[in-house]
């Protein structure tokens, strides 16, 4: 059974839980969280280094809410490289 009620600052999610049949000395319960309405997301990258097709970036992310907050951080390198066309080569037999 799930059931929704608004609270303060958001919904309140509450999940009611019933353990096996089979489990002795144990009852039902209810577990339950707040979720914030209002998210915000931001984020920013920077290309630090780019020559020759290889580029180094670093990148920062931030996702807000009323009662929780999640950093991230990133760094990506990225190398160009060449793709043999195998349909062109040839293989003779020795």
């Amino acid at each position: 059974m799930t059931s929704t009620t608004r609270g303060h600052s958001g919904p309140l999610y509450a999940i009611l839980a019933r353990p096996n049949a089979g489990t002795a000395g144990t009852s039902p319960f209810v577990t339950s969280v707040n979720a914030d309405e209002l998210p915000a997301t931001f984020g920013a990258g920077l290309d630090l280094f780019a020559a020759n097709g290889t580029t180094l970036r670093a990148s920062y992310g931030l996702e807000a809410e009323e009662h929780s907050r999640a950093h991230t951080l990133g760094l990506k390198a990225s190398i160009a490289f060449q793709v043999w066309n195998l349909a062109r080569l040839s293989f003779r037999p020795a």
